[in-house]
């Protein structure tokens, strides 16, 4: 009787007044529907109420309130009113829109909230007062969930709620439900962890059967109780814990938690709830690999991300369409941005759990069949549909990262190999411990080479299968060759490449027969691409040095022809990558500098960087010539890049005798210096300068003055490095580390005014000044010191001859300013005269003694009487000074 009398107070302050109001609230919004139902009848049947003939007359039916009678006119019968769609139908206010929200919605959810707490309470105020036994307590708290649950569904069944379920959703019964479901979970889950009344499997039954309900139960009250299940079917296995976890239960319960979400959720079109099962499904097999996993939980773990991701892109509601993410921006679609999304994140999840399962299971046999699994159904999901495909794409990249990162054995953990070319050119066979890694990537190369070219013939895109088709098979032999050989020398490799070139030879002379009536021009260009490649690859395997990357730029002319013929953008896509692949090893493998090299000009700089830098340059041409003005821009820009390579790396060696000398002398950097202001001389000429031409020019005037300003001026300047600079005078060291180059920026400064700044060519003039005022004091210092220079001056004669060339060096520039009307020159004189004044009285006055300092200052006396006398004549003659003009006497 207490028992009884509880439940039935439970049912009467809370269940009864909730379906009290439910009733006030649902008869009212009957009564308003009724009679918008009967308006809309009304005005059906005056609309469909025509007349037959001129003069009939038409009663309008008894029970509507109309006009007894109309009289049918010669004038055309009105036109029906249309029906009221939810596309036509006049939105209401914002403020109504919010109130219903608030009221009809929230106060229904927020009630069964209450509802629950209420229970909880209930429960909490039992054990307080010590009326009820724990077990009484579970038992009061399951069964209170099912009478919610039970009152839920007799509420959706009723008339009321039945008659216009579009027009009004029956949220107070979902409510209910959900309340229960949420009661009845934390009483077995109370009974369970609180109370220890239920052992763990029977809570770990009760709890996933609760789940399942939960889902079941949302096809008839809606999302929100579909949120319920799948969040309690993917918590409980965290709930319930086992002392000795079993990957083959839990992933096993995981999967049928993960394909009842999705089909429930796809039956009632619940996107939303989409992502929480993705998340679910990701989260677990996480987790385990990284807390829990072991070389036994490879096929449960494997077999579940297979299964459920598959799973969720194909029962998903979000793809029913393309995942295409580019095509969904461009459109401006949010649905389909929603699909895209949603397909790439399912995508990219699988693909690093089972990256992690495959190195975390060293690579294991059964590992690699889940992998080829994977594998499989991405290449056939991508085949049924347009869009799909990057499934497919995904898959690619996932084999290429498990083939790169294989853990092979001999091979330490910086990468750094200790199997050498001579010990594998000393066996026929490989070492057995590394047949697994090459029978792996000799099936998935298969698989994709293979399985790509099935899959071409009737696909929507063709060339996307057949870039797999072709690419990835020979991407996987660069793997196996780095990962193996270290990119050694080896016959038989070069003959397996051989042969992989002509089996894509075949395909090329497949796909010939059908290339203009199936349009097949990419796919050709792509298997054309392959075997040029293969090709080039196999020539490297059988060369030294820098013999790969020679091979692999002979790609780019064989691309660039194939492009000129087929059009197609893949073809563009691969000469940039190659390009890029090219340009990496060239520029920024540092282990070029540990090659071996040969005495002299002939030497692998030659032809290592020389061959690559004709093959852009000609690649780039034909490109340019074809309209692919953006891959030619990037060519010529690496044949320029290749080109000031080679001449700098040949003057290191010619300077030094090696690449990795740790040391520079100024002979050195001033040749260097040199060659780069010729490239941008050269590159300089021309009327107008495209944008790889102003780029170089710039790039390479910015390096030669922060050689300039850092070392010729600075650090490797012979009066502090005491470096012999010739005893020849003139033509010495320092006319080629500062007379020289201060010509050319002369003339770089003068001719790229149209596309440098102001600023930026007045700078350079004033560095080549100071270059040319350097040389001729570095001269007159040589002249006296010899061909090492000190620091000081050694004689009073020497440090007079400083003013002397100093002030001849001002007067030159003055006379030139005047013969050219260049005020450059002028102001450059008047610099060098300012700094010869300066000079004479500071150093000359205390350094110099007898007829020498006489000499110094009437010298300067002399010569500034002489450059006024100059600026008074030619510059600023008395008949153009105006002051003078108006007093001529």
């Amino acid at each position: 009787m207490f028992l009884f009398a509880i439940l039935f107070g439970v049912f009467t302050t809370l269940v009864v007044p909730i379906l009290a109001i439910v009733a006030l609230v649902r008869t009212g919004r009957l009564t308003r529907q009724l009679a918008e139902l009967k308006g809309e009848i009304w005005q059906l049947r005056a609309a469909l109420s025509t007349a037959p003939e001129i003069g009939e007359v038409v009663t309008a039916p008894a029970e509507v309130s109309a006009p007894a009678v109309a009289v049918a006119s010669r004038s055309p019968a009105p036109a029906p009113s249309p029906v009221p769609t939810p596309e036509t139908a006049p939105q209401r206010p914002l403020r109504t829109r919010i109130e219903e929200l608030l009221t009809v919605r929230g106060l229904i959810w927020f009630g069964a909230a209450t509802v629950a707490l209420a229970g909880a309470f209930l429960v909490k105020h039992a054990v307080d007062r010590e009326w009820l036994t724990p077990a009484t307590r579970v038992a009061l708290g399951g069964l209170l969930g099912l009478l919610l649950v039970g009152a839920g569904d007799w509420l959706r069944r009723r008339p009321v709620a039945q008659m216009l379920p579009a027009a009004a959703p029956n949220s107070v019964s979902a409510a209910l439900t959900a309340s229960g479901l949420a009661i009845a979970f934390a009483s077995v889950y109370a009974g369970y962890a609180l109370y220890a009344l239920i052992g763990p499997l029977p809570a770990f039954t009760a709890l996933a059967a609760i789940a399942i309900a939960a889902l079941a139960l949302a096809l008839l009250h809606g999302p929100f109780v579909a949120l319920l299940g799948i969040l309690g079917g993917f918590v409980t296995p965290l709930l319930v814990r086992s002392t000795e976890p079993s990957a083959i239960t839990l992933f096993s319960y995981l999967l049928v938690i993960t394909l009842s979400s999705l089909i429930v959720i796809r039956r009632r079109n619940w996107q939303s709830l989409a992502a929480v099962a993705l998340l679910g499904a990701a989260l677990w097999p996480l987790g385990w690999l990284l807390i829990l996993f072991s070389q036994a939980d490879v096929i449960p773990v494997g077999l579940y991300v297979v299964a459920s991701f598959a799973a969720l892109l194909i029962l998903s509601p979000f793809t029913n369409g393309p995942l295409s993410l580019i095509s969904a921006l461009r459109g401006n679609d949010r649905a389909a941005l929603g699909a895209a999304v949603f397909g790439w994140s399912t995508l990219c999840a699988a693909a690093l759990l089972l990256f992690l399962l495959v190195g975390l299971s060293n690579h294991s046999f059964s590992a690699l069949a889940i992998l080829a699994l994977w594998t499989s159904f991405c290449m056939g999901f991508g085949r049924s549909g347009t869009g799909r495909e990057s499934a497919a794409v995904l898959a690619a990249i996932l084999t290429l990262g498990v083939f790169a990162t294989w853990q092979l054995p001999g091979f330490v953990s910086t990468m750094e190999p200790l199997v050498r070319t001579d010990t594998l050119l000393e066996s026929a066979n490989l070492p057995p411990e590394l047949g697994p890694f090459a029978l792996a990537a000799l099936f998935f190369g298969a698989l994709f080479g293979i399985g790509g070219f099935v899959t071409i013939w009737g696909a929507p895109r063709p060339a996307l299968w057949a870039g797999l088709s072709a690419g990835v098979p020979a991407l996987l032999f660069v793997i196996a060759y780095w990962r193996l050989l270290d990119f050694g020398l080896d016959l038989r490799w070069a003959t397996a490449s051989l042969l992989l070139a002509a089996a894509n030879l075949m395909a090329v002379y497949r796909v010939e027969r059908y290339r203009a009536e199936r349009g097949y021009g990419a796919v050709l260009g792509f298997y054309a691409a392959a075997v040029s490649l293969l090709l080039s690859l196999g020539m490297a395997m059988t060369l030294r040095e820098a013999w790969l990357t020679v091979a692999l730029s002979v790609q780019l002319p064989v691309l660039a022809w194939i492009w000129r013929k087929l059009q197609a953008s893949a073809i563009r896509i691969l000469a940039m990558t190659i390009a890029a692949v090219v340009l990496a090893r060239l520029v920024l493998n540092y282990s070029l500098l540990e090659y071996p090299l040969h005495a002299g000009l002939l030497n692998w700089i030659l032809y290592g960087y020389g061959i690559p830098a004709l093959m852009f340059f000609w690649a780039a041409r034909s490109f340019a010539q074809s309209g692919a003005h953006r891959v030619s821009e990037l060519l010529r820009a690496g044949a320029l890049l290749f080109s000031v390579l080679l001449v700098s790396l040949e003057i290191r060696v010619l300077t030094t005798g090696a690449l990795n000398a740790p040391y520079s002398t100024l002979l050195e950097q001033s040749i260097q210096t040199l060659a780069w202001l010729t490239f941008a001389a050269g590159l300089n000429m021309g009327r107008e300068l495209d944008r790889v031409r102003r780029y170089a020019v710039a790039a390479l005037t910015a390096a030669a003055v922060l050689q300039i300003l850092f070392f010729h001026l600075w650090l490797s300047n012979p009066i502090y490095t005491q470096e012999p600079v010739g005893a020849w005078p003139v033509f010495n060291l320092l006319l080629f580390a500062y007379a020289v180059p201060a010509g050319l920026l002369f003339y770089l400064a003068g001719s790229a005014e149209r596309y440098w700044t102001g600023r930026a060519g007045m700078a350079l003039r004033i560095l080549a000044f100071a270059l040319i005022w350097l040389y001729l004091t570095l001269e007159v210092r040589r002249t006296f010191q010899g061909s090492v220079m000190a620091e000081d001056h050694l004689s009073d004669l020497e440090y007079y001859a400083y003013s002397m060339i100093w002030l001849a060096y001002a007067g030159l520039l003055l006379l030139l300013g005047i013969a050219f009307g260049r005020v450059t020159l002028r102001y450059a004189s008047l610099a060098v005269l300012l700094v010869t004044v300066i000079k004479v009285f500071v150093g000359d006055m205390s350094d110099l003694t007898g007829l020498y300092r006489v000499a110094s200052f009437l010298l300067l006396g002399l010569s500034l009487i002489g450059i006024g006398w100059l600026y008074q004549r030619f510059v600023f003659p008395l008949d153009r000074r105006p002051e003078l003009a108006a007093h001529p006497s």
